[in-house]
């Protein structure tokens, strides 16, 4: 595991958390991803920064659908858009929202795919 070293201060802290969550997932490393996702929302949830809450429940979202755990990534989704929405971000909302509509259509595809092999 990595560590930050120095004094960042809290947002520093957890801005190098969030980059290091994305560099572990961006190597398919999720479990470690999850990791540092988790700090950095710990830390900007004290800190009352939405706009880094939100993508944080981004990250986590995205390692959690890719670990194909569906349930706990739509949660992580939708909190991203609700944090994502009272700060404005547009970007991220719709980010997240676009999202969240993958998972809800990989979860049908693949529930329509079993239920049509069953008549096979």
């Amino acid at each position: 595991m990595l560590t930050v070293q120095g004094d960042l201060g809290n947002i520093g802290t957890g801005i190098c958390y969030n980059n290091i969550g994305t560099a572990y997932q961006s190597i398919s490393r999720f479990n470690e991803a999850l990791e540092y996702f988790k700090k950095t929302l710990e830390i900007m949830r004290t800190l009352g920064d939405k706009g880094a809450e939100g993508r944080a429940h981004h990250g986590l979202g995205l390692c959690y659908h890719s670990l194909g755990q569906h349930e706990k990534a739509i949660e992580h989704q939708e909190k991203s858009v609700t944090s994502l929405k009272e700060t404005g971000d547009r970007f991220g909302e719709g980010r997240s929202t676009c999202m969240l509509a993958n998972i809800y259509n990989e979860i049908a595809t693949t529930k329509n795919r079993s239920e049509v092999t069953k008549g096979l």
